[in-house]
């Protein structure tokens, strides 16, 4: 056992002074004069603990490091109360103690934020956001904080930057904002050259929990994804009640509008299509169907070399070996496969991208699709349940013999008889040498194609009532395998509609003010 510690021994370890003539009492009327401390400000936290920084914005001041739940902050004096508190500029006009930033949780029923709060201490005031504050107000990402200064023409002059996302990137601009998200340009903070990504911002508590649960099942998804033709997910921040996710920034909007623009060559056709196959043999590669394809979920990375990307992961899942069909019901009418729409199966595998790409590809060629209410009758739906379509004459008859051959092999009405994604790859028409880039043609008639709407009579009728849940998807899978589930769970039209508000790079569908070069529904 270890031997008692006397109390002179712990006094001596903590040099307090002992009165040895009352038997070894700690004195109560200390005089000794403690040494006064360094007059310079105390040292600042650690760059790996703090949660906001105040950046100066004048030459001369010093980063002020926000570590703890409250700071005091005020002109330095030899005596700092705690750790915690951080020294202003030294000026006549800046108090001891001139004001407290905090930080706290506020909302309730389990959605909640962390906000930051400036408490003004002095007769001098503070100014935030130009704002002249006597009292309190909440601080906010880049915020411009002025401490007051006896300087002609200086001020103390900080921007606050909190941890986490905010602190790391900066907002550029606002690119859109809708139901569940907002998407912002923003750029490096600290990085060595001004990168643009978008940012998706998505408030948790807007959405269900099978939204949140889809939505994170399609960011698993993109996080296993590595091609050049499809759009990067970099990185994912979940900071209380805010999801961000950092994607890559397509600027030259969507192949929609690249299409209604102009009419394509095949030469042309042959260029794109050539990204669009690879990047969908990547993705069958990895046991992914896409399952909604069309020209709205594809970006154009460079117009001008015509360099696509593939987007949208929303309605994308996880195929698993033992598990190679799946049994949910989604996708666009325009573009969606006949095997999708059987109401006696609704069962599909990778087959069903391969007729989406038969439908991009007939658009390309002759600037309308294969399935269309007005070419009714029959019903769109009935059209492709049937596999009814034409080579109309006119639009058709410049159009070579192998372009009109992989189409007719992509748009094949039985699954087991369509052409894979490595048979499309190996077609003639794919095979055919294009000697250079060629020019997109300007078209100088109207391109038949509108925005595809999600909710059409059309879509409601394709999407049915659907069991709820995964259970019966994942049974029979060995625990070491992998299974990933984004759509699954939807149970209803409506239900899928609002889903597709929170599905990546989409197009803004039924908006007059779209904007082409936004990569996001929201």
């Amino acid at each position: 056992m270890a031997p008692k510690k006397t109390l002179k021994a712990i006094v001596e370890r903590e040099r307090v002074p002992i009165n040895k003539s009352n038997g070894g009492s700690i004195v109560s009327n200390i005089t000794t004069t403690p040494k006064k401390p360094a007059a310079k400000p105390p040292p600042a936290k650690t760059v790996d603990n703090w949660w906001g920084i105040l950046e100066p914005m004048e030459s001369g001041l010093s980063r002020i490091y926000l570590c703890e739940n409250s700071h005091l902050l005020g002109r330095y004096n030899e005596y700092p109360t705690s750790s915690s508190f951080r020294s202003l500029p030294m000026d006549v006009r800046i108090a001891p103690e001139h004001c407290n930033i905090y930080k706290m949780n506020i909302g309730d029923n389990g959605n909640y934020r962390t906000a930051v709060y400036l408490n003004n201490l002095s007769n001098e005031g503070t100014v935030v956001r130009n704002i002249f504050v006597t009292a309190e107000i909440e601080i906010m990402a880049n915020d411009d904080i002025f401490f007051p200064s006896s300087k002609v023409g200086g001020n103390g002059w900080y921007r606050f930057s909190p941890s986490g996302f905010f602190g790391k990137y900066s907002e550029i601009a606002h690119l859109g904002s809708g139901k569940f998200a907002q998407v912002k340009l923003v750029t490096n903070r600290h990085g060595p050259r001004q990168e643009e990504y978008a940012v998706k911002i998505i408030d948790k508590g807007l959405v269900s929990k099978k939204q949140l649960k889809s939505l994170k099942s399609e960011i698993n998804i993109m996080n296993r994804c590595n091609h050049h033709a499809l759009t990067k997910l970099y990185d994912i921040y979940e900071e209380g009640d805010k999801l961000y996710l950092l994607m890559e920034y397509v600027k030259d909007g969507d192949f929609f509008d690249f299409i209604t623009k102009r009419r394509l060559t095949e030469d042309t056709t042959r260029i794109i299509f050539l990204q669009l196959f690879q990047a969908i043999q990547y993705l069958h590669s990895v046991r992914i169907v896409h399952r909604d394809l069309k020209p709205e979920n594809i970006l154009m990375a460079d117009a001008s070399q015509y360099r696509v990307k593939v987007s949208d992961f929303g309605l994308s899942k996880l195929l698993n070996a033992k598990y190679s069909l799946m049994n949910t019901i989604c996708g666009t009418p325009t573009y969606v496969a006949p095997e999708i729409i059987n109401p006696n199966t609704h069962v599909y595998g990778k087959s069903a991208d391969m007729w989406s790409l038969g439908v991009i590809l007939y658009i390309c060629l002759c600037s309308y699709p294969p399935f269309s209410d007005q070419l009714a009758p029959p019903g769109i739906l009935d059209q492709i349940r049937t596999c009814k379509y034409s080579f109309r004459s006119h639009h058709w008859d410049h159009i070579s013999l192998d372009a009109k051959n992989l189409v007719q092999g992509l748009l094949t009405l039985e699954p087991e008889s369509r052409l894979t994604v490595e048979e499309a790859l190996n077609h003639p028409f794919m095979r055919r040498s294009t000697s250079i880039i060629p020019r997109p043609l300007q078209t100088t008639e109207p391109v038949s194609l509108t925005r595809v709407h999600n909710q059409s009579s059309s879509n409601v009728e394709i999407f049915q009532i659907i069991n709820d849940g995964t259970s019966e998807l994942t049974t029979g899978l060995e625990e070491d395998e992998t299974f990933l589930t984004a759509a699954s769970t939807i149970a209803s039209a409506s239900e899928l509609s609002d889903f597709n508000g929170l599905s990546m790079c989409s197009d803004m569908r039924g908006d007059s003010n779209y904007e082409s070069a936004l990569q996001f529904e929201i």
